[in-house]
């Protein structure tokens, strides 16, 4: 079943564009389907690929989506986000690199978000449902590949990936239709800028 984010996005302090909310109902029917589907997410930077994904994980609740970014960096600002704009009953875990922390599997085990870098490749095992990746064409076809089959389920997760600039590999497969893609196009809001002329005198 998908979770109904309906409320959700009516509760959010914005309102996502068009471009989004059809990126939104893309995946919502990929997740209908009995079949893992792979989806592509294509959109500038500033477009609000970050909604996207955060709505994404929300339409698998009470299961598992995991997210990987290219560095810690940006999959900190992904938590941020995720605890920021993701409901309370969300239970959000962030994963650092490096050391193994005490427990971890536990609460991989009980977390409906998991957020880390390729660090992530390194788990045992996950039951994510939902397997999702920011900034695709900055991992290897072998890493997205890695953390999409350690899911130990009967059934193969859903596979989504975003990027401002896919790899050509990513375009031929979307080409030849073994991907689906959704493009968000529209920006979000546009910034008023103000052009001023400074003369130097003497």
């Amino acid at each position: 079943n998908v979770f109904n984010i309906a409320n959700w996005l009516k509760d959010l302090p914005f309102s996502l564009t068009k471009d989004q909310l059809n990126a939104l109902k893309d995946i919502e029917k990929d997740l209908h389907s009995k079949e893992a589907k792979r989806r592509v997410i294509m959109g500038d930077v500033g477009c609000g690929k970050t909604l996207v994904l955060l709505g994404a994980a929300l339409m698998v609740y009470p299961k598992q989506a995991i997210l990987m970014a290219p560095t810690s960096i940006l999959a900190y600002q992904l938590y941020e986000e995720a605890k920021k704009f993701l409901p309370d009953f969300m239970n959000i875990l962030f994963i650092k690199g490096g050391k193994k922390e005490k427990d971890l599997e536990q609460n991989i085990q009980k977390a409906n978000l998991v957020i880390g870098t390729h660090a992530l490749i390194h788990l045992e095992s996950h039951n994510a449902v939902l397997v999702m990746i920011d900034e695709q064409h900055r991992f290897g076809s072998a890493q997205r590949e890695k953390i999409h089959s350690l899911n130990k389920q009967e059934f193969a997760p859903h596979f989504i990936q975003f990027s401002a600039t896919p790899i050509p590999r990513t375009l031929s497969m979307i080409q030849s239709e073994l991907l689906n893609f959704s493009f968000i196009k529209q920006m979000p809001f546009k910034k008023d800028i103000t052009t001023y002329c400074i003369q130097n005198e003497g």
